[in-house]
């Protein structure tokens, strides 16, 4: 396609010049971008309309496309939508975390874990489960209070944390049990 104009904005998002009538998609964009208008192109084209998510420069855009009723043109909008995927993934690191231990919460962290097996059973790659209750938990409770115990099962997932390779994972499974895989 031959751009016409392009706002400010595009501009900014895309790191193109504003005086870009006349060129085409393979002189403005860079080859990370130059793909996926190429591809987008063709769906709009095809369909008559589009809309893709993609990731340029850095940045998570919104992309919708649309053919004029004319069929001579095609009218692009880009929206930047980085600060919202950003909050998303902070939410959803949150929803998938534990609060008090910092580990994978239980829900989360067997779904992950279902993915690791059944990885390890198609690749015939070995994995390894251990699986780790406190003993005697509840007198430290019952003796010492719910906020002394919450100190020390704070202590023990840093603990562990500290003793695990990076890329091992540590679910909190129930109330003093943690998975580690």
């Amino acid at each position: 396609f031959i751009f016409e104009r392009a706002n400010s904005s595009f501009c900014r998002l895309f790191h193109v010049g504003e005086a870009i009538k006349g060129k085409d998609n393979k002189q403005v964009f860079k080859r990370e971008c130059l793909r996926f208008f190429s591809e987008f192109e063709g769906k709009v084209i095809k369909n008559g309309y589009g809309r893709e998510y993609m990731e340029c420069n850095n940045k998570y855009i919104l992309i919708k496309g649309k053919i004029s009723k004319d069929g001579n043109k095609i009218y692009f909008t880009a929206v930047n939508i980085t600060d919202f995927i950003s909050e998303k993934e902070k939410l959803k690191k949150k929803l998938n975390t534990d609060y008090l231990t910092k580990a994978l919460t239980r829900r989360y962290g067997v779904n992950f874990l279902k993915s690791m097996v059944y990885f390890s059973r198609s690749n015939n790659v070995p994995l390894s489960v251990l699986m780790v209750d406190i003993d005697n938990f509840k007198p430290i409770n019952d003796k010492f209070g719910h906020i002394c115990g919450d100190y020390v099962l704070r202590k023990i997932s840093q603990t562990i944390k500290s003793k695990i390779r990076s890329f091992d994972v540590i679910i909190r499974y129930g109330g003093e049990e943690f998975v580690l895989f």
